[in-house]
């Protein structure tokens, strides 16, 4: 009932932009008219008749495309620009003459940046196969993100920057521009940029900040001192992240990958522990985590602080241990996103006051990210 509701709410929201849109384009060509009126009365002749020309040029645009335009310049202020990168020779002066690697301890704190710089991200593709960090599953998952979102946000603005220009009227419509420009009409995701999986009812405004927040989580990842917390619903294949950490546990220990077990738990003083990982951006549905247990709560969701994410070795005896007492925990599973519809893991958690029946009667599951 609760992705039938949010669903439903996606919905009314598209709704409403197409109003705003209408509203949007009216506004425009009536202030054009207001301009133009007031030209004739104050201005010399010549100059009226320019801004009557003008003003009747825009109110000739049909609305929704306006608020196209309107819209593709916001998006374009909000997204990063693209640079090309530069040669493997001349990487050191973009700042990532170093291979990329998970740290050990949390980094220096550093100033925030508003808007992330694609030229990191693009550089960052080029060093890394020059430096030795393929060797290490975690820095190749995280280049391997970098050239993806690299290469999307490159089509990205493409598209958007020749929307401005077909809105304005100094370039032709194609086939292509055509079906984005209908797409954005409606707040649809042009399927050409559908790279990663994202809720089928999410509007267009929402995918593009959501889009902006996930670049801007590789730029800091890809620089030389990354942070030691990933948002794992922000990555493109958060999935592929999940195995890298397997596969880094299992080199660093010569541990074989079917001897690791994951397990969550909270990390309120932030330390990376050896074959731990940090994880933010985790929502926990139908239950709370207290005391580092999760246990039966009104609460239809939390917001959970960062989490550990933990492989440990099963007994020699090649079973896991089955946990008893106050100890015992269960199994949850890990979604991508509150649809539920992508499994990306799942981890046992200790628990008090729930059985495995109770569990499974709350739904109890955490997501990895906030979209409906």
């Amino acid at each position: 009932m609760l992705h039938a509701g949010n669903a439903l709410l996606a919905k009314l929201r598209a709704v409403a932009l197409t109003e705003e849109d209408d509203a949007v384009g009216t506004t425009v060509a009536g202030a054009a008219g207001a301009a133009a009126l007031k030209d004739k009365r104050g201005r010399p002749a010549a100059a009226a008749a320019a801004a009557a020309l003008g003003a009747a040029a825009v109110s000739a645009q049909p609305a929704w495309m306006v608020a196209a335009g309107t819209k593709a310049r916001e998006w374009l202020a909000l997204l990063p620009t693209v640079r090309r990168a530069p040669p493997p020779g001349d990487v050191a002066r973009f700042g990532f003459n170093r291979p990329i690697a998970h740290p050990a301890s949390p980094p220096e704190p550093s100033a925030a940046r508003t808007r992330p710089r694609s030229q990191d991200l693009a550089a960052t593709a080029t060093s890394a196969a020059g430096t030795g960090a393929a060797a290490d599953p975690i820095s190749r998952c995280i280049a391997r993100e970098v050239s993806n979102a690299s290469a999307l946000l490159k089509r990205v603005r493409r598209d958007l920057e020749d929307l401005v220009q077909v809105c304005e009227g100094t370039m032709k419509q194609t086939n292509h521009l055509r079906a984005v420009l209908q797409d954005v009409n409606r707040s649809q995701i042009p399927r050409h940029w559908r790279k990663y999986k994202v809720p089928s009812s999410i509007a267009l405004p929402q995918w593009v900040a959501d889009f902006a927040a996930r670049v801007r989580q590789l730029e800091q990842l890809a620089s030389p001192n990354p942070p030691a917390t990933v948002w794992l619903g922000g990555l493109l294949a958060p999935e592929a992240y999940i195995t890298a950490t397997r596969q880094a546990v299992a080199q660093s220990n010569r541990w074989s990958l079917e001897e690791l077990v994951l397990r969550l738990e909270l990390a309120p003083d932030d330390q990376v522990r050896k074959d731990t990982f940090l994880l933010s951006g985790l929502r926990l549905e139908g239950a709370a985590w207290t005391d580092g247990r999760i246990e039966p709560s009104v609460n239809m969701a939390t917001r959970l602080p960062t989490v550990r994410l933990c492989w440990v070795r099963r007994p020699s005896s090649g079973a896991a241990a089955a946990p008893s007492g106050a100890d015992a925990g269960l199994v949850f599973p890990v979604y991508l996103n509150a649809s539920r519809a992508d499994l990306l893991f799942s981890a046992q958690i200790p628990v008090r006051d729930l059985t495995e029946q109770s569990a499974a009667l709350r739904a109890i599951a955490l997501v990895a990210s906030p979209l409906k």
